[in-house]
């Protein structure tokens, strides 16, 4: 988007990974956390973006909001000229979170945001400018082409029906609640016939009890090395998607897939609420039998043409 807006100039990328970035988008990745190259990167800059994604929060750690608030207050002392676009802002917690986040807003004329928790918890800590809704950015994602997803079918296993499982981890009681997952979607395996395809949506965080999970459940495959753009392909051509990650369910339904929400967070349940998702489950040990209840119908076996 941010191409076709500004063909001419070098887009700056802050990245964990600035040198795999750089190669698959054909950007200039800068290191997160060298202050010396996000510094250069920002003097030589006209315009600071801040995109989709939950950056001004306090769940991850105030550590994250540290960071990115001072880097929009960098961005303002130094002159430029701040997009926040499509943001998910919250939870704040804390007083201190509040106050952080209103001082790095401060100055900064309109702010537009991905959902009305985002847009309720900006009106909460004082900010005055003009807040607006809309969609975030991946909604126009394109999926692979179907000559692609044939292929990753093919290679994964998948020729049949399947189902999707995107999960994440979360804090205590961690163990009662996966045990609940996990039985819930063996049950919806065993009685439907469907595979199970695992995506880890952020594979760093993602990866290993996504493992955990493929390894037990019966039918399960694990892709953890697709692009957005396959995920998408993928996802549309499934049942039904379960899943823990606010990327997830919103890939469901731009496929116009089903999918059921696990909540860890207020966007989860925001967006199951506004996108008519299934079913929604908190992360506690009965999230299964909601899971069960509202899913089953769905996944019931078809009936052979006669």
């Amino acid at each position: 988007m941010w191409r076709q807006r500004c063909p001419e100039r070098p887009l700056y990328v802050l990245s964990g990974q600035p040198r795999e970035t750089a190669r698959i988008y054909g950007v200039i990745g800068i290191p997160r956390f060298s202050p010396s190259a996000i510094l250069l990167a920002l003097f030589s800059c006209q315009t600071v973006v801040f995109g989709g994604g939950g950056l001004l929060q306090d769940s991850t750690s105030q550590r994250s909001l540290w960071y990115y608030t001072v880097l929009l207050r960098l961005a303002r002392l130094l002159g430029k000229k701040i997009h926040i676009e499509a943001a998910g802002i919250g939870p704040l917690s804390s007083t201190r979170s509040q106050t952080l986040t209103r001082k790095a807003l401060t100055g900064i004329p309109a702010v537009s945001v991905r959902d009305t928790v985002s847009m309720t918890c900006l009106r909460q800590i004082g900010y005055r400018g003009t807040v607006r809704l809309t969609e975030d950015p991946v909604t126009a994602l394109i999926p692979a082409d179907s000559a692609r997803i044939a292929y990753l079918r093919q290679r994964l296993h998948l020729t049949g029906r399947f189902f999707v499982l995107s999960i994440r981890p979360v804090s205590s009681p961690e163990h009662r609640f996966f045990t609940s997952v996990y039985e819930a979607c063996r049950a919806l395996s065993l009685h439907s016939g469907l595979s199970i395809l695992i995506l880890p949506m952020h594979r760093r965080l993602d990866l290993a009890i996504s493992r955990h999970l493929a390894a037990r459940l019966p039918n399960a495959v694990l892709a953890d090395t697709l692009s957005p753009a396959e995920m998408l392909g993928l996802i549309g051509h499934a049942e039904l998607l379960i899943g823990m990650r606010l990327h997830s369910l919103i890939l469901a339904h731009n496929a116009n897939t089903p999918f059921f929400a696990i909540g860890y967070d207020p966007k989860v349940s925001a967006f199951a609420t506004g996108h008519k998702a299934l079913g929604y489950a908190p992360t506690d040990a009965l999230a299964g039998d909601a899971i069960r209840h509202a899913c089953e119908p769905l996944l019931s076996p078809k009936e052979e043409a006669s």
